[in-house]
């Protein structure tokens, strides 16, 4: 998803930190997945340090990142503690980590990336809301599916709207926040291309519909299908979503760290 955010975004961040970037700062990517957005931010800036933390760091992450000297990989959990010292970072950015953190548990993640980052810092959060909006039928059932499906796992699917909030309460100052539509198989290209991301979401998913009871009940019931069933009813999704110009809303939020004394 990270061409298709920077493409509705145009930017690959919102903090007001380009000067900074060319200068030379530290900076911290917080679930770090691929890397692809940590490749292609050290390359715009190579005089700043990137540092890349994840519970997992696979290999093939690490192997593409032998080519940027001014980045650094290592494992962490944010929902432990991150393996470094109290305001080591200027820019602390994290991203689409929304199924990986319990409801309860957004306050402890914006505290430890607020730990880690300097007085004057910036934090960056970027998340989505999985509630579609201007959807028919067939698509409201299948992300109601989503949203029961995550909620029984204990994660927020609307968390995305939050981010600001969260920011707020940590004590940030100069919070900022927005969101662009990612339009779900309408508005040509782009629509195309996030059709195919959320069929791909929804076909690692379909396993845990069709085992969780929660899931499985009422309203949603008809999500109990076979492969070829549910192939054939995300071909009917994706003509609905044409039809009624359904999207989805994806959130970013910016905050900055007061300077110590202010």
């Amino acid at each position: 998803k990270h061409y298709l955010l920077a493409h509705m975004y145009q930017t690959h961040y919102h903090a007001p930190i380009e000067h900074e970037l060319r200068a030379g700062i530290r900076v911290l990517d917080v679930g770090t997945g691929t890397g692809v957005w940590l490749r292609e931010t050290a390359a715009m800036f190579p005089q700043s340090h990137f540092y890349g933390v994840d519970i997992v760091m696979a290999p093939s992450t690490v192997e593409s990142m032998s080519r940027f000297p001014n980045v650094i990989l290592g494992v962490g959990d944010v929902l432990d503690r991150l393996p470094f010292q109290d305001g080591t970072f200027d820019y602390v950015f994290q991203r689409q980590l929304v199924r990986s953190i319990p409801a309860d548990r957004w306050m402890h993640v914006v505290s430890e990336l607020l730990r880690v980052l300097k007085p004057g810092g910036w934090i960056e959060l970027v998340e989505s809301d999985m509630a579609p909006l201007r959807c028919g039928e067939l698509t409201a059932r299948l992300f109601e599916a989503v949203i029961t499906a995550m909620t029984t796992r204990g994660i927020d699917p609307r968390v995305g709207g939050k981010l600001d909030k969260f920011l707020h309460q940590c004590g940030l100052v100069n919070v900022a926040s927005d969101y662009a539509s990612a339009p779900l198989n309408w508005q040509g290209e782009l629509g195309g291309l996030w059709r195919t991301a959320i069929r791909q979401m929804m076909i690692a998913m379909r396993p845990f519909f069709a085992s969780n009871p929660a899931v499985g009940s009422g309203s949603v019931g008809g999500m109990r299908m076979t492969a070829r069933e549910f192939a054939e009813f995300m071909d009917r999704v994706e003509e609905e979503c044409k039809n009624t110009e359904a999207y989805l809303n994806y959130f970013w939020a910016v905050g900055r760290k007061p300077l110590q004394g202010k």
